[in-house]
């Protein structure tokens, strides 16, 4: 097994780190350590460890507690987790440093992580831009079905029949097709951790669940207060025995276990997530469906090695990629993992549109209105009465053209335009806005309409995306406060409609339900002619950060429906790569159904080696599709399908070829493949080329935005390029880049490229492979890493840790007292506000060396180092408390921060790898006040 090396990184003689901080949060401090001993060693350390690691520090100068301490007996990690608690109140300070810990520890290796939440993957799509008005429209398809339930009412005119819906869900990935050949995932384990999924949703009526637990609360049960993504996710996966609706998942004859990793309420500890991961392994597990996602790091990370080493113990993890695309380097963690498969997604080519109906009522006119129920937050259900009449409210009913509102999330709220008027009774309105935005009073920026009125009620609206079949309803609101009770989304049509009402009667009224036994459920598809099966515009791009390519291949998402709660009707449909991620869950499982005997690595190379390279579609304003393969950095291995997966008689041994940079690159990379089967079969192999492009854009250097795609293509060796193969035999294939895709500045702005090579067989069927390879041209140690637009001198107010700009020069004087206990700090700040600096990675490095230098004798009182996979944030700031070094005095005087940081590719014992910054001066000086101040 590899074992990840050593992370502590111990510089002796400094104890104590420079406090990190993320915006707007807390210093982080949870830990992970391993130690690196046998089983039974761990036993006899860990029962007096939590005493151990108190006392130690206190020799360092820390006052201490840990609160949550576990020990991990497993074969993958043999060690503990805990967090602590420095200093007096919630101003903790006074931080150990990795090397503090693992020198009182006698750790192998230690981790920081995340103190507190931000790990769940948000649900929607972004960096979409603004597009001009324009409505193609589509026929619908309604093959009509009538269907059966408890509780429902369905208008059998307009739901959709079972066969559609499995049509619409599965057979563009050729799921159906297996299932039609009873390949069901019948035999094989499958966990779905989620922060809450309730198993008593209609569409989970059959399936096979067999564990069910909160790993927060110690409940035997995964029920929540959440939003509904969990019960989505075991539905997409597994789903069976929809009585209403008939939707069947992925792997339906599965065994499942439906993991909660969240009381719905408090924000998740990153060693609260070591230690699920590591619940999950230990129930030995064939496949794990994880819906969350951070910052990009190293696979030597803790969440992605562990990751790797369930990967070479027997459990395949599928991850998100992320929905924060386009653009490289914009995929999430922990799919830096070299074990896990990250997934990203791509459009439907049939869309679905599940809508309640309702009715509006404007200048003695009616008609219905469709609208798809939805909870207002993560945390707060749907809560509509039965019935309930209220009055349409649209701020932007003097603006017009504010109807075309923005197609991504917008940070603040919009302020009221002049002349908005109030609703007379906000308790019975319901406020119409774009899914995307909130408003604000003029006023007051800082709070949303909906809260400082009371309005209970949102009703969000689609974009009008170029796309006619993307500006439907779906789940999930953005921006709501939890004031909201429920949330309704339409589509597009459905908002210009209402407010053309609006322009014409000056008053809408809407009656609507939110009891699904009265309410009238329409189910119908739309096809999308124009995107349907390219990826979608804001599914992750690769490389990791190994320069391995990241996304391993595309599922289903834009838009899918999936089994939901009674409460909500029992189906909803969303988008995100949370919800490919189970379903790529449920592929493996029906390969891994199909191939008992197949270890992880050879069921995702099945699986990548299998996929179908599709055409980019750039998204971004008219979704184009273009005449070229998609960038493999965007979709790995292309399109899943999970038939040719299954009955592939050919094998590949890799999932990939990275060919790395121009300075870094092998002069050749091989696989091998085999033939499985018992004929005999030719293969022809041959290049197909994928776009290329730019990794820098000069006008904007520490962003990675969508870049332009070239047909400039690398040419490649490829030996041999035909052979024959008898059953059981195998042959190995290298592959050599001969020159890199002529694009003229790549030495200084950095290209990609990549391709796939295609292996074809003289088999009747599934009969193609296509090996994805990844290089880039010129040398990665010209990317850089500080963002000297953001990395900036600032001040740290204290105690909420806001990051305050200051001017060169800045005084910051502070008051000194000797006399204060261990647990407290021995500088404060008058006005709260300590001396720091803000600090932007565009990409993350392993090695950051950050140091205060006194800019008369050069010398540096502090100088720390942090790595790349301590979980520090990308965006962080680092400040002076005057606990660090076990209370080291700083004399008075003019300093600097300086930042070393290594840069991708780098050499940490060669200094040229290194990007360097260095700050505006500050000044330090003591106030009359201060008590027991050293002479220097």
């Amino acid at each position: 097994m590899r074992y990840i090396r050593h992370l502590g990184l111990i510089f002796a003689g400094f104890t104590a780190a420079l406090v990190p901080s993320s915006i707007g949060g807390k210093p982080r401090s949870s830990y992970v350590i391993e130690y690196g001993v046998t089983t039974e060693s761990v036993r006899y350390l860990s029962e007096g460890m939590p005493m151990t690691i108190e006392d130690g520090l206190v020799e360092y100068g820390f006052s201490c507690s840990i609160n949550k301490f576990r020990e991990y007996n497993s074969n993958i990690l043999h060690g503990a987790s805990f967090s602590l608690k420095c200093g007096e109140g919630v101003i903790q300070l006074h931080q150990p440093s990795l090397d503090t810990i693992a020198i009182v520890t006698n750790a192998q290796n230690v981790w920081r992580l995340p103190s507190e939440g931000g790990l769940f993957e948000k649900q929607r799509t972004s960096k979409q831009q603004q597009l001009p008005p324009g409505e193609p429209k589509h026929p619908e398809i309604n093959e009509l079905g009538r269907r059966s339930a408890v509780q429902a009412n369905v208008d059998s005119t307009r739901i959709a029949s079972k066969a559609v819906l499995l049509r619409a869900s599965h057979e563009d990935t050729g799921v159906l097709r297996l299932h039609e050949e009873n390949v069901t995932g019948a035999n094989v384990r499958v966990a779905i951790m989620d922060a809450a999924i309730d198993v008593t949703a209609p569409g989970l009526t059959e399936t096979n669940i067999a564990y069910t637990t909160n790993l927060r609360t110690g409940a035997n049960n995964s029920a929540g207060s959440c939003d509904p993504h969990g019960t989505g996710n075991l539905g997409i996966a597994g789903g069976k025995g929809d009585p209403l609706w008939g939707y069947t998942g992925v792997a339906p004859d599965a065994t499942f276990e439906a993991i909660a990793n969240s009381d719905c309420v408090n924000p998740i500890d990153g060693d609260d997530q070591v230690n699920d991961f590591l619940h999950m392994y230990e129930r030995h597990l064939d496949i794990i469906s994880i819906p969350y996602s951070y910052e990009l790091e190293y696979p030597e990370a803790p969440w992605s090695a562990l990751i790797e080493r369930m990967f070479d113990n027997g459990t395949l993890v599928t991850t998100v990629a992320g929905n924060t695309g386009p653009g490289l380097y914009s995929i999430r963690a922990p799919t830096a993992s070299r074990g896990g498969m990250a997934i990203g997604t791509y459009d439907t080519s049939l869309v679905p549109v599940y809508t309640w109906q309702g009715n509006w009522s404007a200048g003695g006119e009616t008609g219905p209105v469709y609208y798809h129920p939805s909870d207002p937050t993560d945390t707060q259900m749907f809560d509509l009465p039965a019935r309930i009449n209220l009055t349409l409210w649209w701020p932007g009913a003097v603006d017009p053209a504010a109807l075309e509102g923005p197609q991504d999330i917008v940070s603040p709220c919009r302020p009221l335009p002049a002349g908005a008027k109030l609703p007379s009774d906000p308790k019975t309105t319901i406020l119409l806005q774009s899914r995307y935005e909130c408003w604000s009073d003029a006023d007051d920026t800082s709070v949303d309409i909906t809260t400082k009125y009371g309005i209970p009620y949102v009703m969000g609206y689609a974009p009008n995306y170029a796309v006619h079949a993307l500006s439907i309803p779906r789940m999930g609101s953005t921006n709501l406060s939890p004031s909201v009770r429920a949330a309704v989304n339409i589509g597009f049509d459905e908002a210009a409609k209402l407010v053309s009402l609006l322009a014409k009667h000056g008053r809408v009224d809407l009656s609507l339900t939110g009891d699904p036994s009265s309410a009238n459920m329409n189910l119908s598809f739309i096809p999308n002619n124009q995107t349907g099966l390219t990826p979608s515009s804001w599914t992750t791009w690769g490389p990791a950060l190994d320069t391995h390519m990241g996304v391993a291949v595309l599922g289903p998402s834009q838009y899918v429906a999936m089994p939901f709660p009674a409460r909500l009707g029992g189906l909803g449909v969303w988008a995100g790569t949370s919800f490919s991620t189970p379903y790529l869950g449920g592929v493996a499982a029906l390969v891994k159904s199909a191939h008992r005997e197949w270890s992880p690595r050879q069921i995702r190379n099945a699986i990548v080696a299998t996929a179908h390279p599709v055409n980019y579609n750039d998204g971004i304003p008219n979704f184009k599709v273009h005449g070229i393969k998609a960038p493999v950095q965007q979709q790995g291995g292309g399109r899943v399908d999970a038939w040719s997966a299954v009955r592939s008689a050919t094998t590949v041994n890799v999932t990939e070829l990275a060919f790395n940079d121009t300075h870094n690159r092998p002069p050749y990379l091989s696989f091998t493949f085999t033939n499985t089967g018992v004929e005999e079969l030719t293969y022809q192999l041959d290049h197909v080329p994928a776009g290329s492009g730019y990794v820098i854009d000069p006008a904007a250097p520490y962003t990675f935005s969508l870049p332009s795609i070239s047909d400039a293509y690398a040419s490649v060796s490829i030996s041999p390029k035909t052979l024959t193969l008898k059953g059981g035999e195998s042959a190995s294939v290298a592959v050599t880049i001969l020159s890199e895709p002529d694009l003229a500045d790549a030495a200084s702005r950095l290209s990609f490229f990549g391709g796939y090579i295609a292996v074809q067989s003289s088999a009747s069927e599934a009969n193609l492979l296509t090996v994805p390879y990844t290089g880039y041209g010129g040398s990665l140690l010209n990317l850089p890493i500080i963002d000297r637009t953001q990395t900036k001198l600032i001040g740290v107010r204290l105690p909420d840790f806001a990051f305050i700009n200051v001017e060169p020069g800045r005084i910051f004087n502070a008051i000194y007292n000797a006399s204060v206990g261990i647990d407290e700090n021995p500088i404060t700040y008058p006005d709260g506000i300590y001396p720091g600096f803000a600090f932007q990675q565009v990409v993350r490095s392993r090695l950051i060396t950050y140091s205060m230098v006194n800019t008369k004798t050069g010398e540096a009182p502090f100088r720390n180092n942090t790595v790349g996979t301590d979980a520090e944030p990308m965006t962080a700031a680092w400040f002076w408390g005057g606990s660090e070094n076990n209370r080291t005095f700083v004399p008075a005087g003019t300093y600097v921060w300086e930042v070393l940081a290594l840069r991708m590719n780098g050499d940490r014992s060669n200094p040229d790898h290194f990007e360097f910054w260095r700050s505006e001066e500050w000044s330090l000086i003591y106030s009359l006040n201060s008590t027991g101040l050293p002479t220097v």
